[in-house]
């Protein structure tokens, strides 16, 4: 699996990403985030996977922020999908997650005492 770290410096957001030693020749690669508001971590993931091969890269994001050219970045990364959950609205929004909260409270409220 890959590893992506990001961290702030007092001038800029920096993403250090370290690819594993994989073959990923004609792959279907989705990288996922759970938060992407630069996207740079995850430019920087695509911009090394573009040389090795790969039939695609896409992205899934839990909260898509995406500020400023951040989408427009990652296509010219090499991204040919960017899709991401509906808890922040935006044009990348493909996965509801209001199912899936829902059957998670119905099992949590399940669980509590019975007064």
């Amino acid at each position: 699996m890959p590893f992506f770290s990001e961290y702030q410096t007092s001038r800029a957001p920096l993403a250090l990403v370290s690819l594993p030693d994989y073959d990923f020749a004609g792959r279907d690669v989705v990288l996922v985030d759970d938060v992407a508001s630069t996207g740079t971590t995850l430019e920087m993931a695509a911009a090394g996977l573009r040389g090795s091969g790969v039939a695609s890269i896409s992205v899934l994001v839990t909260h898509a922020l995406f500020v400023d050219d951040a989408c427009a970045r990652l296509e010219a990364a090499g991204v040919g999908n960017v899709w991401s959950c509906d808890s922040i609205e935006h044009a990348s929004n493909r996965v509801c997650l209001a199912p899936l909260l829902a059957e998670g409270l119905q099992g949590l409220l399940a669980e509590l005492p019975k007064n």
